[in-house]
C-alpha cells in the first residue's frame, strides 16, 4: 500500500480487512513533508506491526517527484534521515524502499546498498543495477488481481510471485467507476485470496527473501535477459514490462 498516511480512515479499513484474514501488508510510509505523519498516524501502523501483520517501508522522505535525483551525498542525507525516523517511530527494522513516483537513480541504489536495505520495490522500468538489493517491482493492482491470479495458474507454474500495488485512488466511495474497487469488493477480494490454498500472502520483505531461493532470479537480472524460453508456453515475443507475476526458474 502506497502513501501512508493519506486517508487514514480508508487505511484503518485496509488494515482491518487484512486483521479479519490474518494476512500481512507492507505501508510504504512518508516521514516528512505534505502528508505529515502525526502521532495518531503512527499508531495506528505500530499497534498493528507489533502483531507482526504490517511492514513498515520506506516511500521516500517527503514525496517529491525529484528528491531522489541529487547527489549521492544529497540522497544519503534525507534516506538516512527517513530510515531513523521511521525506526524510532516504529521501532522496527525498515528494510523495504518504495520509490516515490518510481522516481530513483543509480545513486539512490548506491545509498540503499550503504543504509543496509535490502529491497526495492518501484515499477519495471529500473534503472537497474548489479547491487546486492533485491529489484521487487510491482506486477499487478488490486483491481487487477483475480485475472493476473488466473493468468498464472493458466500457465501451470509451480511458483510465481505476484506484487500487488494499492493506491488510496483504487477505492471509489458512492459512484461505481472504471478501475476501482469498493471497500466491500475489496474485503470480499481479500477474503477470496485468503481462502485459496494455493495462495501464500507475504509483505515485500518477507517476498524477498524468496529470490534465489525457490529458483527465483533477482529482477535486475531478469529484466536483461529473453526468458520467455524458460516458459511453459509458446510465444514468439516476451514482453517482460507487461507480465503480472514473476514466475520460478534455473538460468
Amino acid at each position: 500500500y502506497d502513501d501512508f498516511p493519506v486517508n487514514i480512515n480508508l487505511e484503518k479499513h485496509i488494515i482491518s480487512v487484512f486483521n479479519e484474514y490474518n494476512l500481512p501488508i507492507t505501508f510504504g510510509v512518508i516521514p516528512s513533508g505534505t502528508f505529515n505523519l502525526n502521532e495518531y498516524d503512527i499508531q495506528v501502523l505500530k499497534n498493528t506491526d507489533k502483531k507482526k501483520e504490517v511492514e513498515i517501508a520506506l516511500h521516500g522522505f517527503a514525496h517529491t517527484k525529484t528528491e531522489l535525483f541529487g547527489t549521492y551525498d544529497e540522497q544519503y542525507k534525507i534516506l538516512e534521515k527517513g530510515k531513523k525516523a521511521l525506526e524510532k517511530d516504529f521501532n522496527t527494522k525498515v528494510i523495504t524502499f518504495i520509490p516515490p513516483f518510481n522516481n530513483y537513480s543509480y545513486n539512490t541504489i548506491k545509498v540503499l546498498n550503504a543504509l543496509n536495505f535490502k529491497v526495492i520495490s518501484s515499477d519495471k522500468r529500473g534503472p537497474f543495477n548489479d547491487s546486492k538489493l533485491i529489484f521487487l517491482p510491482q506486477t499487478s493492482k488490486i483491481t487487477s488481481l483475480k485475472n493476473d491470479i488466473a493468468f498464472a495458474r493458466k500457465l501451470k507454474l509451480k511458483n510465481c510471485i505476484i506484487v500487488v500495488l494499492i493506491h488510496s485512488y483504487s477505492f471509489y466511495k458512492n459512484k461505481k467507476e472504471a478501475g476501482k474497487i469498493s471497500e466491500q469488493e475489496f474485503k470480499d477480494l481479500i477474503k477470496w485470496v485468503s481462502s485459496q490454498n494455493d495462495i501464500e500472502v507475504k509483505t515485500i520483505g518477507e517476498a524477498s527473501e524468496l529470490i534465489n531461493a525457490k529458483n527465483f532470479v533477482n529482477y535486475n537480472k531478469v529484466s536483461n535477459i529473453s526468458i520467455f524460453r524458460f516458459l511453459p508456453f509458446d510465444q514468439h515475443k516476451f514482453d517482460i514490462i507487461s507480465y503480472p507475476l514473476y514466475p520460478s526458474f534455473k538460468l
